[in-house]
């Protein structure tokens, strides 16, 4: 636990921690200035202000009612406090989305269903590839890049001929090669990516294993690899779900069709290690979260006229999710650390 004796240079200590972990890597990806040093103080008030929070909490005799709930108390008040230097932070959908999806797994008993991440992924995949041929405003643009990149897309104006049905997705997609040798080469491409991604996550588990005297080659070779796999067979059974939502479904193009036909990429996180499933399911899902939210708004643009109010739901709606997450935070390797939560 925090003690109450350092307690200034703890929360000194927090407040520096936050501005180095999001100002050095927004200088290096060329963020604006202004926003970087917002958020960097932001960050580093909501570390700071937790650490003296909790230490305060800590320190004094609280109700026994009260008392269990010490980190969610310090994480909500650390929470409004940075929002309420950087409001924008509320606009991070795709942040949100993520750590939403974190503390529902968190609050969900060990028994996890099984298939549920699978569930998740057939559905996030859905979402995210449908979006990306007829809105692709409705996503991320580093998920729109990244699935250009992968489909072999490299002018989105290409994708324009299938939103207004003058051209099959066959004839849009691999307009000079069928559909079996298409498959083949986006197979082929996307694990040779998979092996580069892969194999730096595996070069830090053998240098991980080598330092604490506990390294499994077979086990590290076997997860590089099926991670490879997985990898590719997504890209390639999402572009089979493309193909056949022509050949197969009668009638006109529309999203709906393609929604009810890419969920298949999905399938490929059985070929995925079942320890990192969940983790593949809450990356690809945090983006499909953040389409499904866009996708309302964009619907229902009434809804989010009052401006104000808006603020107020996203504000309570960050807080309710940091608090869960921090509440949890025995589940976490690095929240703990980052924090100053000494067990």
């Amino acid at each position: 636990r925090a003690g109450s004796s350092n307690l200034p240079v703890d929360v000194a200590k927090g407040f520096a921690t936050g501005i180095v972990l999001y100002s050095v890597p927004a200088c290096v990806i060329g963020r604006s200035l202004n926003v970087n040093l917002r958020r960097s103080v932001a960050l580093g008030s909501f570390i700071g202000s937790f650490r003296g929070l909790y230490g305060y909490l800590t320190s004094r005799d609280l109700p026994p009612a009260v008392e269990p709930y010490k980190k969610a108390i310090a994480a909500s008040s650390s929470t409004f406090i940075m929002l309420s230097i950087d409001p924008s932070l509320t606009e991070w959908s795709v942040i949100a989305s993520y750590l939403g999806l974190r503390a529902i797994r968190v609050l969900c008993p060990e028994n996890f269903p099984p298939l549920a991440p699978i569930i998740t992924l057939c559905v996030s995949t859905a979402q995210l590839i449908s979006s990306w041929v007829f809105s692709p405003q409705d996503i991320a643009l580093s998920q729109r890049n990244s699935l250009a990149k992968r489909f072999e897309i490299p002018d989105p104006s290409v994708l324009l001929p299938l939103r207004v049905g003058t051209a099959t997705s066959c004839d849009v997609m691999h307009p000079s090669s069928s559909c079996k040798k298409h498959f083949i080469r986006l197979f082929v491409g996307d694990f040779h990516r998979g092996l580069r991604l892969y194999g730096i996550f595996a070069f830090i588990r053998v240098v991980t294993g080598v330092v604490k005297k506990n390294l499994n080659i077979p086990e590290v070779l076997q997860s590089w690899l099926r991670s490879s796999f997985y990898y590719a067979a997504f890209i390639s059974l999402a572009m089979t779900g493309i193909c056949t939502a022509n050949k197969i479904t009668p009638g006109a193009f529309t999203r709906l069709k393609l929604f009810c036909h890419c969920w298949i990429a999905g399938l490929a996180l059985f070929i995925e290690s079942p320890s990192a499933r969940v983790d593949q399911a809450t990356y690809v899902g945090c983006f499909a979260l953040d389409s499904f939210y866009k996708t309302f708004k964009r619907f229902n643009p009434a809804l989010f006229k009052n401006k104000k109010l808006h603020q107020m739901v996203s504000v309570a709606m960050w807080m309710s999710i940091i608090s869960v997450l921090v509440q949890h935070s025995n589940q976490s390797k690095y929240i703990p650390r980052l924090l100053s939560l000494k067990s």
